[in-house]
Parts: C-alpha cells; sequence; structure tokens
C-alpha cells in the first residue's frame, strides 16, 4: 500500500504569525449538502494542493451534516487512490462554523452558494465560489451510486480545486 497522505481536515489550525488577521487568511471552507460525498473529497483535494499553510475545512447545509456521518465509501476509494486518507472525516453542518472567519468559501453547486450568502447576511468578507460554475457545480454522486460515478465526481473536483487553488494562492 503506497505511503499515504492523512488530512486532519478538522484539526485546529496553526498559525506561523500571532497576528490574528493572517489566521484569518488561511481558512478555506468547502460546502456541499450533506458532508459525506463531494465537500470531503473537495476539501482533501484542496488542501493538498494548498499545502499545510492553510485550514481546509469542510461541511454541509443539509439535515444530514448534523449526524456525524463518515464519508461515503466509495468518496473514500475515490481518495485513496490519490493517496489521501478520509476514512476519519466525519460530517459537519454549516452552522457549526462562523463563515466570516473564512477568507475563501468553495461551494459545489448554487443551493450551497446561496445558503452560505443567507448565513452570511451581508458580510462580504470571505470570497464565495462555486466549482465548475459553468458547467452546473459539481454533480452529486449519489449515495447509492456507482463507483464509476464517484470517480467522475472525483476526476471532476480535483480538476476544480487546482483551478480554486491556483485563484486562492494569488
Amino acid at each position: 500500500m503506497q505511503n499515504l497522505y492523512r488530512f486532519f481536515i478538522h484539526d485546529t489550525f496553526e498559525a506561523k504569525s500571532a497576528d490574528p488577521r493572517e489566521k484569518a487568511m488561511r481558512k478555506v471552507l468547502c460546502v456541499c449538502v450533506g458532508n459525506q460525498r463531494r465537500s470531503p473529497m473537495m476539501a482533501a483535494l484542496l488542501k493538498r494542493e494548498l499545502g499545510p499553510d492553510f485550514h481546509v475545512q469542510s461541511v454541509g447545509i443539509g439535515p444530514s451534516a448534523y449526524w456525524g456521518n463518515p464519508a461515503s465509501k466509495h468518496s473514500v476509494t475515490c481518495l485513496l487512490e490519490r493517496g489521501i486518507d478520509i476514512r476519519d472525516h466525519s460530517s459537519r453542518h454549516i452552522g457549526s462554523v462562523i463563515l466570516a472567519e473564512f477568507t475563501y468559501i468553495v461551494c459545489a453547486g448554487e443551493a450551497e452558494q446561496e445558503e452560505v450568502f443567507r448565513r452570511l447576511n451581508g458580510n462580504t468578507t470571505p470570497i464565495v465560489q462555486i466549482a465548475n460554475r459553468h458547467g452546473g457545480g459539481i454533480p452529486d454522486p449519489d449515495e447509492k451510486g456507482a463507483l464509476e460515478d464517484y470517480k467522475k465526481c472525483a476526476a471532476l473536483i480535483e480538476a476544480e480545486m487546482r483551478k480554486a487553488a491556483a485563484l486562492i494562492l494569488l
């Protein structure tokens, strides 16, 4: 088995500087509906692109995100194939984070973006974007979807997180 780069997406971020603005500048959030399929893959792949100086988290906007569910087995499989282990993932709801603390928020689709904007209530601090905006977002592979559907989703997420990282690192 190849060496796996483990991502501790929910660990506390430690800034290299005592300046609290620097800490906030390094926080990125990925958002989908249930925080079990797309956003865990988004966060892990984006973290790989951004490196250790960024704290990347994921949340969901739907009720199932409250339950502390693991990442879907096919999401885990797709990322293990890329050398990333998300087996320790536990779903979290968007209400468990303070959105204004993030500099960047990457959403899986328009519904997620609308919920983020609603919760921000006019606060324009985070830059909010939709991954694959012109393609309609990141399609949900469905809980009962085939592994092939997840592989296509993971490939799209990987490409879109490279694009997101390039913008974040500007």
